[in-house]
């Protein structure tokens, strides 16, 4: 995941796009720790019940992060990812 950062591989924001088809073991890694990490980060600031409403109406429900975070965590949804996307390249 580290060098996947420090590649300039990762674009900064926590709402990761779909897998691309070709993507390599380490981008797959990478990927899944980028989103452990991201998941964590919402779990911590409004607690487990809350990110997982937050990710089934994402997952699940196909609502925006915008849309899920107003319902889910009351709150808009730019300065929760940027606080969480700061987060992270902190601890990469």
């Amino acid at each position: 995941m580290r060098r996947f950062v420090k590649a300039g591989r990762w674009d900064g924001t926590i709402t990761l796009g779909a897998m691309p088809r070709d993507a390599s073991a380490d981008e797959r890694t990478a990927r899944y720790g980028l989103a452990l990490l991201a998941v964590s980060c919402l779990a911590k600031r409004f607690g487990e019940d809350r990110m997982l409403d937050f990710f089934a109406a994402v997952v699940r429900g196909w609502r925006t992060p915008e849309v899920a975070s107003a319902t889910a965590f009351g709150t808009d949804w730019a300065p929760v990812a940027a606080s969480c996307a700061a987060q992270i390249r902190a601890r990469v």
